[in-house]
């Protein structure tokens, strides 16, 4: 088993949750003023959902 791979794998699904989280709830999100826009957050949740299930199945190996 390899303990930094599950960790990385952990912290993307975690990151995928907080988006889901985000666009489940419809939070709002502003940065310096601007406003970040929900599609932001389907993109992140497909990336880091899609990295952390990968890394974890490396993890495994």
């Amino acid at each position: 088993m390899k303990p930094f791979t599950t960790i990385a794998a952990l912290l993307l699904i975690v990151v995928a949750a907080a988006h889901a989280y985000r666009l489940y709830t419809g939070m709002a999100v502003v940065v310096n003023g601007h406003d970040i826009p929900m599609w932001v957050s389907w993109a992140g949740a497909a990336v880091a959902g899609v990295l952390g299930l990968m890394t974890l199945v490396e993890s495994r190996r």
